[in-house]
C-alpha cells in the first residue's frame, strides 16, 4: 500500500510540474505577463523628417534604411534635426552620418547641413558652431549625399546612421573631441 501511495505522489508531481511548465512556456510566448508598451519605430524610411533627442555627455544615433540604388553623388532629401533634453545646461554638439557595408567599409554620407555646421575633414564630424541652448531644437541637415568614390551594390539594402555627440559647456570640446566646436 505504500509503495502505491509514494507511486502517486511522484505521478501528482511529475503531471503538475508538466502543467507548470506547459503554463510557464505558454506565458513565455504568449508575453501575457510581461509586456513592454513602448511607440519604438525601428524601420524608419530615408526621406522622412527625423529627430535625435540627445542629453549632455551622450551620443545617440538614428538609424535609416535605404535601397543600394542610391546613386553616388546624387542628393536626396532628409531632415534630420537634434533635440536637446537638458533643461538647464548648454550643449556642444558634433554629428557624422555613414553607412557601414556587409563587407566592413565605412562609407561616410555627406551633409548638406544647415547653419552653423562646420565639416572637419580630419575627423569627419560636423560641429555646432554655437553652444546649443536648454530644450532648443536645431536642424542638422537637409540633404544627404554619398561621395563620389564610393558605389554600393542596386541589389542590396543598406542602414545609413546618423551620431549625434553632446558635450556640456562646463568641458572642454579640445580636450574630448581633439577640436573646438567654435
Amino acid at each position: 500500500m505504500k509503495k502505491i501511495k509514494n507511486q502517486y505522489i511522484w505521478l501528482f508531481a511529475v503531471v503538475l510540474l508538466g502543467l507548470l511548465l506547459a503554463l510557464s512556456i505558454y506565458l513565455g510566448v504568449s508575453g501575457w505577463y510581461f509586456s513592454v508598451d513602448t511607440s519604438l519605430v525601428t524601420d524608419f524610411v530615408l526621406g522622412s523628417n527625423m529627430q535625435i533627442a540627445v542629453a549632455k555627455n551622450s551620443a545617440n544615433s538614428l538609424s535609416l534604411n535605404f535601397s543600394g540604388a542610391f546613386i553616388s553623388g546624387e542628393k536626396l532629401d532628409q531632415v534630420v534635426s537634434v533635440r536637446s533634453l537638458e533643461q538647464q545646461q548648454n550643449l556642444m554638439l558634433r554629428a557624422k552620418a555613414f553607412v557601414y557595408t556587409s563587407a566592413g567599409q565605412f562609407c561616410p554620407i555627406s551633409l548638406q547641413t544647415t547653419q552653423n555646421w562646420t565639416f572637419n575633414l580630419q575627423d569627419g564630424y560636423y560641429y555646432f558652431s554655437e553652444p546649443v541652448l536648454p530644450s532648443s531644437q536645431i536642424s542638422l541637415c537637409n540633404q544627404i549625399y554619398l561621395d563620389q568614390q564610393y558605389t554600393l551594390s542596386s541589389a542590396r539594402n543598406y542602414i545609413i546612421t546618423f551620431v549625434v555627440e553632446s558635450l556640456s559647456t562646463e568641458y572642454s570640446a579640445q580636450e574630448f573631441w581633439g577640436q573646438s566646436a567654435t
